[in-house]
């Protein structure tokens, strides 16, 4: 049992590690889930926790053999292009809202 392994851990915090640590996926706590659970009340803040609706794809061959640490290599990059990309794209959007306002602006100094 996780108490024994842990005895000076709190109950919600063993309660969220069988959750977490359930053999079958359908059973297992959700991230979102995990996030609202009692033991980290203190961190969860659900504004910056954004949530997707549809399931991770990971886009690496699963028909090659690899080794763990190249599997990892693989998945961490994949996950900081991933990320960068989204970040570019969010950017662009605010650049071109910024420079859309300042259109406005200028169209309204034009005007007075």
């Amino acid at each position: 049992d996780l108490a024994d392994l842990i005895p000076s851990a709190p109950p919600d915090a063993l309660d969220l590690l069988r959750k977490m640590l359930a053999f079958n996926p359908a059973k297992r706590i959700s991230a979102q889930e995990a996030l609202a659970h009692p033991y980290l009340d203190q961190f969860h803040n659900e504004d910056e926790e954004p949530a997707r609706d549809s399931p991770i794809e990971i886009i690496i061959a699963d028909d090659e053999k690899m080794s763990v640490s190249v599997y990892r290599d693989r998945l961490y990059s994949e996950i900081v292009k991933r990320k960068k990309e989204i970040r570019n794209r969010a950017l662009k959007k605010r650049r071109e809202k910024h420079r859309k306002e300042g259109r406005e602006e200028a169209e309204a100094e034009e005007d007075e």
